[in-house]
């Protein structure tokens, strides 16, 4: 029998030893340089005696016929189409009290879901959901909590329509925090359920409400930060989302230490960086390009290491087996109308939507699309598959995909070369 080497192994090498990470298997080995370079000299071999046959069974080794790209393949149309899991992103408005610069919601209708809406929502998730394992209702906007009615109201709709069901109900919230009141966070514990908030900050004081321009709302830095500590005692998990560009990093680098510095090493805190993509629709000198990324990535990410909220092993074991949730056929992005989207970046063109919650999904020819377990070509020659499954369909249909690709290697790149350096 002849062996190869693992078309996913990632190798970092340091003076006297090195690391091997295999992508598809999660395994990661620490080599001398002896075995490290009888590693790299395995295509062809026929050896077979114990380090070879570890080898093997961690997945660094292969058969020579043996074709990993048919099997990651075979996981992806498999679970595309048989995952028990789905996500509704509801939209409860599109208004927001917030006007980011960088928000590509920007020239959205302004329109909040109304209650007749609420309930159709309601119907349709039960109705779509009564045989999956779980669901999660992620409240977005706009800014969500401006219509809480319609959070309240399709909560408990779909609790008490999937009531004897085995399907679990999780919810999530992605907002800007400003509106966040005492009994509100009260609420989105005790009555919404919510286990995860996400919030955006975009620098120390003067340049977060700068960027977040707020309409008639002042101090919105210091009650954001607030906001964060009331919900982190109430055992509600927070990702905290750092946006950033070239004019705010240096505000970016010295806000996470006061993060740390604030909330302590709290296990429900989740604090990490984003770049702004510059936008062929909407350049942006100030904007990350795609040849600047891994340069600005780097330093943010260095400074989270730094602080506590960078996690190696974490990137390393984000294995999946389909990509985005836009894929999935049972998870949509519902809008204040009811109208169904698979991503929410292409909201702005009506022409997308793939049904209403007041009738059946269309299966159209982009819903097709967007469903589809194909890759690019060049995905299936990448090392990192295995850990995106092709990413962010969004990014693949608009060709902007390098943007992901490169910061996701980039970040499986900082990762092992900490781990070796600690190693």
């Amino acid at each position: 029998m002849k062996y190869k080497l693992s078309q996913y192994n990632i190798y970092k090498a340091k003076d006297d030893k090195a690391i091997v990470f295999n992508t598809l298997s999660g395994a990661m080995v620490l080599l001398d340089n002896l075995e490290y370079n009888d590693l790299l000299h395995i295509n062809g071999s026929e050896t077979e005696n114990a380090i070879i046959k570890k080898w093997l069974q961690l997945g660094l080794v292969i058969e020579e016929s043996f074709d990993e790209t048919e099997l990651l393949n075979y996981c992806r149309f498999r679970d595309t189409f048989t995952k028990s899991d789905a996500i509704y992103r509801i939209l409860t408005t599109t208004s927001c009290n917030a006007r980011c610069f960088y928000c590509y919601e920007e020239n959205y209708e302004r329109k909040t879901m109304d209650i007749e809406t609420a309930k159709a929502v309601s119907r349709f998730i039960v109705n779509n959901s009564r045989s999956l394992r779980s669901i999660t209702l992620n409240w977005f906007g706009g800014e969500p909590l401006l219509n809480p009615k319609a959070i309240t109201l399709i909560t408990n709709d779909v609790t008490e329509g999937l009531k004897g069901s085995k399907t679990k109900i999780n919810a999530s919230l992605i907002t800007n925090a400003s509106l966040f009141s005492d009994d509100l966070i009260e609420i989105a514990k005790t009555q919404w359920h919510i286990s995860n908030v996400q919030i955006t900050l975009d620098g120390l004081k003067d340049e977060h409400e700068k960027r977040k321009n707020y309409i008639n709302f002042p101090q919105s830095y210091e009650k954001t930060l607030d906001v964060v500590g009331k919900l982190l005692s109430k055992e509600i998990n927070v990702s905290i989302r750092l946006n950033y560009d070239k004019n705010n990093v240096e505000d970016i680098l010295n806000l996470i230490p006061l993060i740390r510095k604030r909330y302590g090493a709290s296990p429900r805190l989740h604090c990490y960086a984003y770049p702004l993509f510059n936008r062929e629709d909407n350049p942006i000198d100030a904007l990350i390009k795609k040849d600047e990324v891994v340069y600005y990535d780097s330093v943010i990410t260095h400074s989270l290491m730094k602080s506590g909220f960078y996690n190696p092993q974490r990137i390393l074991k984000s294995r999946r087996t389909t990509g985005c949730f836009a894929v999935l056929p049972n998870s949509f992005v519902i809008n204040a109308n009811g109208d169904l989207y698979k991503c929410s970046m292409n909201m702005k063109d009506e022409s997308k939507s793939v049904g209403n919650v007041h009738r059946q999904v269309d299966l159209s020819k982009q819903f097709i699309e967007w469903c589809n377990p194909i890759l690019q070509e060049k995905c299936n020659d990448c090392v990192a598959l295995p850990l995106c499954q092709g990413g962010c369909r969004a990014a693949q249909k608009s060709n902007t995909d390098e943007n992901y690709c490169n910061l996701k290697l980039n970040d499986i790149d900082i990762a092992l070369t900490s781990i070796l350096e600690t190693v």
